[in-house]
């Protein structure tokens, strides 16, 4: 389980545009602000404003893709 609520809100993100587009994002912070609410309410989170930390990291998008890929 991912620890910060910028990294749990990313990966709810990837895996919500994914199995509803059939592929990833290739920013997944620039998700639609209403979806980025919707599922920071649902999982806890304080702000959605917290995405904008996620994928800092380059090597990020690609290791959190192969994950939820396997």
């Amino acid at each position: 389980m991912r620890r910060g609520e910028h990294n749990r809100l990313g990966d709810a993100v990837r895996l919500g545009t994914v199995r509803s587009l059939g592929a990833f994002l290739p920013d997944p912070i620039g998700v639609p602000e209403v979806v980025a609410d919707y599922l920071a309410a649902h999982l806890g989170a304080t702000d959605h404003g917290v995405l904008a930390q996620y994928a800092r990291r380059e090597a990020t998008n690609r290791e959190h893709s192969r994950e939820i890929q396997v």
